[in-house]
């Protein structure tokens, strides 16, 4: 199987409500909040083109993204998740629609097929637009801290009270999912992706807005819009001057 090109699909999240993807709160600090969100160093450029460094800005993992959009397409297909183990039987891989999900998202190590992964999804990162907002705004990063109570069903009284942090909404965050194509794989009209590749990330992006990313689901956080750029596509290998 040879490598013909790769491609990068940009990426787009709207957040509509509060977002929660976790991040490290092993050492949490008196005062402080219980669940943290996942955050990291951020190099970005205002609207003058000066470079400046945001510490502890939230992003979305490309894998968080990944696996909740495999998970969506694989409660489709009709074949029954083995939950404890994070995965299928083995039988269930003969499913066209298991095949085509493993197919770009990648087989698991309990399944014996020699085929390299075509998807690669980088992290996301808030765009310009969304750093000048929270700056207007007045809000650190983006980040909210939502406190929540459980209730005692028999006084009506609220106790243990716990605070999360979570990105505020309307907030944009960028990014790209690379693309290898392989000898084989049939090529939309553009000769870049395949039209099932298409078709798949499509119905994965109708899943998504329809369910949650991220963390407290049922609370009503993760409500989210996405968009891939289709009429965006690039190369990024062969490029144009490569011999």
């Amino acid at each position: 199987m040879k490598l013909k090109h790769i491609v990068s699909i940009p990426v787009k999240i709207k957040v509509k409500t509060g977002l929660h993807i976790g991040g490290n709160s092993d050492n949490i600090k008196i005062g402080g909040v219980d669940r943290e969100i996942i955050k990291a160093p951020c190099k970005v450029y205002n609207i003058r083109n000066e470079e400046k460094k945001i510490y502890d800005i939230p992003y979305i993992p490309g894998s968080s993204l990944k696996g909740k959009l495999r998970s969506l397409l694989e409660l489709t297909s009709g074949v029954e998740f083995n939950e404890k183990y994070g995965e299928f039987e083995i039988a269930d891989y003969n499913n066209n629609e298991i095949k085509k999900i493993c197919k770009y998202f990648g087989y698991p190590s309990n399944v014996d097929i020699n085929e390299p992964i075509r998807l690669r999804f980088e992290d996301l990162y808030p765009n310009e637009d969304t750093i000048e907002k929270w700056e207007q705004l007045g809000i650190k990063n983006g980040i909210e801290v939502k406190v929540e109570n459980s209730i005692d069903r028999i006084t009506s009284k609220a106790k243990n009270p716990r605070y999360t942090e979570r990105v505020i909404p309307e907030s944009e965050f960028e990014g790209k999912i690379i693309v290898r194509v392989f000898s084989g794989d049939v090529e939309d009209e553009n000769g870049l992706i395949s039209n099932e590749l298409k078709e798949l990330l499509k119905r994965a992006k109708r899943l998504l807005e329809g369910d949650y990313l991220g963390g407290d689901g049922s609370r009503g956080y993760g409500r989210v819009e996405i968009n891939f750029d289709f009429n965006n596509i690039t190369k990024v290998y062969p490029i144009e001057d490569d011999n």
